[in-house]
This record gives structure tokens, C-alpha cells and sequence, in this order.
């Protein structure tokens, strides 16, 4: 096996990355037993997959991508989502025994899901168990080029803004991320820590840097009451 490319080196389109094809991972594509980068960016070769990290674009929606969405119009057997970007996903109304509906939901609702379909028809949301209404908290607007950074690695950034904030965090691959904490302090903690994220997706020891953030935050909050 050889991979082409080192971790974090940018990529263009066409860039071979790797003549392992169970190495594609996303934002690649497989020709003539080689891995190519479908998109510029910045390679990441962490774990089994090689992923290319977009320099930038809008969200292209893929079946299981994890969403979050805005109810933006109520219909009688389904729901329109927001998704960002021009992108509009439906989201079928269940039907109980009897008559009803389990999920009552409303314009301006904000809902965390996954996709079910994507292709010419639009874009199918999962209904169900998969559907989780975010009662209240931030919404915050993350490029979706860079979402994978804060994903990455096992949730491993998501997961220590979750530790050192107590915020709960919605991360959709659209790049609409709902984040529900204990109080406004944590959750704007949070949002910083986001954002850095969003600005230095390439800094040496980001993981450090997002937990020195967090704390310095929360800190001069505690100092100044």
C-alpha cells in the first residue's frame, strides 16, 4: 500500500492519493485501482480512510449525512426542512394507529435527522426515531468544508467542546450545528470554540487550543461576576 499524499497537504482535483482503493474516503473517487481527490482541499490520512477536507463549497447531500434542519412550511402529510445552502429536504409526517400524527411540529422548529435519499426527486428526510426536536440553545453556522474537522478522529474536537462546556451539540454535515447548554456562558463558550474551529482547521494542536479557549472563557466570566 502507498499513499501519495501527507496529512494535511492540499490536494486538487484529479491528485492521486493512494493506489489502496479501501482507502476512498470523502470527497474521492476510485479509477483505474488509484484514489483521486475529487475537490481541493486539505488531504487527511488519520484512521483507515483518506478524507480531502473542501477549501470550500456548499452542502451536497448524501444518504445517512446526520442534518439539521429548519421547519420552514407545514404540509398535510409532510414537512419542509431548511437545510441551508438552497437546499430543501422533506420530512414525511408519521401516521399513528387511529389517526394523528406522532410528531406535531411547526414552522421556525428546529430538527436534527439524518438523510434518507438524495438524487433528482430532492432530498428525503429520515422520520421516526431518527428525528430529534432541539427545544432550545444556539444555532450556529459552520462552513460544511469544514465540519469534518470537527468530526473527525471519533467526534474527537466535538467531544471536548461537549466536556469542558456541558453543552450538548447537533452537528449536521450541512453545516448547521444546535448546541443546548446550562446557561448562555457555555453555550457562547462553545460557539467560540466553533468558530476557531471553523478559522484554523489546520492549526497545530487544535484539540489544546480549543480547550485553552473554552477555559479562558469561562473563566473570565466566573472572575467578572
Amino acid at each position: 500500500m502507498t499513499d501519495f499524499v501527507n496529512d494535511k497537504e492540499f490536494v486538487v482535483p484529479g491528485q492521486p492519493l493512494s493506489d489502496e482503493v479501501n482507502r476512498a474516503g470523502r470527497h474521492t473517487y476510485v479509477q483505474g485501482g488509484k484514489v483521486y481527490s475529487a475537490v481541493s482541499g486539505t488531504a487527511r490520512l488519520a484512521g483507515q480512510k483518506i478524507d480531502v477536507i473542501p477549501a470550500k463549497g456548499p452542502y451536497k447531500p448524501r444518504e445517512g449525512d446526520r442534518v439539521v434542519g429548519i421547519v420552514v412550511d407545514v404540509k398535510p402529510s409532510y414537512y419542509e426542512l431548511d437545510l441551508g445552502w438552497g437546499v430543501l429536504g422533506i420530512l414525511r409526517v408519521k401516521q399513528k394507529k387511529g389517526g394523528g400524527t406522532r410528531q406535531a411540529l411547526m414552522v421556525g422548529d428546529v430538527i436534527y435527522t439524518a438523510v434518507g435519499f438524495a438524487g433528482v426527486k430532492g432530498v428525503m428526510l429520515r422520520s421516526g426515531k431518527d428525528v430529534v426536536k432541539v427545544q432550545r440553545g444556539i444555532l450556529v453556522r459552520m462552513s460544511p468544508a469544514r465540519v469534518p474537522r470537527l468530526i473527525v478522529r471519533n467526534r474527537e474536537l466535538q467531544e471536548t467542546i461537549e466536556r469542558e462546556t456541558g453543552c450538548k451539540l447537533y452537528v449536521g454535515l450541512n453545516g448547521l450545528i444546535a448546541l443546548v447548554g446550562q446557561s448562555s456562558v457555555k453555550e457562547y463558550a462553545a460557539v467560540a470554540a466553533i468558530n476557531l474551529v471553523e478559522s484554523e482547521p489546520m492549526l497545530e494542536g487544535l484539540k489544546e487550543k480549543v480547550t485553552g479557549l473554552i477555559r479562558r472563557q469561562l473563566w473570565e466570566e466566573v472572575s467578572a461576576v
